[in-house]
């Protein structure tokens, strides 16, 4: 899980493209079991993928630059099969972007906590929205180490990414971490799914009640407007799946299920207003 909310923090916010984006994630999946032998204090069971203090992992980033200096008089170079991640900096790179990641985790953790005692959605989103914004932009890159090089584009790209972190965790802990249609509670394949789109309904953006928990085939479907729920909260599957897709596969996932109605979250119902909205896009 945590390897995942890196890779989509890393492709969201990186400035330079998809490529260094992927070798950042390649270069901690390498570093993991190298740095269990050399740095055991801090690095154990040989994967890089839980949660570090920000004071570890910049004390980890200083003890990668330092056996760096020692060229190939390091111990720590012969164990990389690809020795250039280590040479090209990719290691101490992906390192320090890995506490931009747990960093942007503990300010959007930090903002959900302050948002914890509201009732309604609407008033969730205005908080929330309110807390992010009044965030100086001296403050927000305090915290996530950003250097000036990287300025306003990145720290845009941060936001963004804060925005939509919070809206995730909002809406799963709303339903349990479960699926709201199988009860599929695997989280790496679980989505908030937008009723109301982001890019299209920016009052809506961190409202939960503006949120669905669906797996991933569901959140497709829903996003393509292939599937919707009704005022009861009722699975409808769409004419369009109805006269094109009669294989085994869409009758078990879509067909069967019609009218089923949702598994409800435990405190932010979905927006019947969106929802209906919603529907009257349903694919035909």
């Amino acid at each position: 899980m945590l390897r995942q909310s890196f890779t989509d923090f890393i492709f969201a916010t990186n400035t330079d493209g998809s490529g260094k984006a992927a070798s950042y994630v390649r270069a901690l999946d390498m570093l993991g079991p190298i740095l269990t032998k050399h740095y055991p204090n801090l690095v154990v069971g040989g994967s890089m993928w839980h949660s570090f203090s920000l004071a570890d992992i910049h004390a980890l980033h200083e003890w990668i630059c330092a056996e760096m200096k020692k060229g190939a008089a390091s111990p720590v170079l012969a164990d990389f099969e690809s020795p250039s991640y280590w040479t090209k900096n990719f290691c101490s790179a992906a390192v320090r972007a890995y506490g931009e990641f747990l960093a942007a985790e503990a300010f959007a953790d930090g903002i959900l906590a302050k948002v914890s005692g509201e009732t309604g959605g609407k008033a969730v989103a205005q908080k929330a929205e309110a807390l992010i914004d009044t965030t100086s932009p001296t403050d927000l890159e305090a915290h996530l180490n950003l250097t000036a090089k990287e300025g306003k584009t990145k720290l845009a790209a941060v936001k963004v990414r804060v925005n939509q972190d919070i809206f995730r965790k909002m809406v799963l802990q709303n339903y349990g971490s479960k699926c709201c249609i199988t009860g599929l509670s695997v989280p790496d394949i679980l989505r908030a799914s937008h009723i109301s789109p982001w890019a299209e309904d920016e009052k809506n953006r961190l409202n939960p009640e503006n949120g669905l928990c669906l797996s991933a085939t569901y959140d497709a479907a829903f996003d393509r407007h292939l599937i919707s729920f009704d005022e009861h909260y009722r699975l409808i599957v769409s004419k369009a799946i109805k006269d094109h897709y009669t294989d085994a596969a869409a009758k078990s996932y879509f067909l069967d299920r019609e009218g089923q109605a949702m598994s409800l979250p435990t405190k932010f119902l979905p927006s019947q207003s969106l929802l209906e909205k919603h529907r009257e896009l349903l694919a035909g």
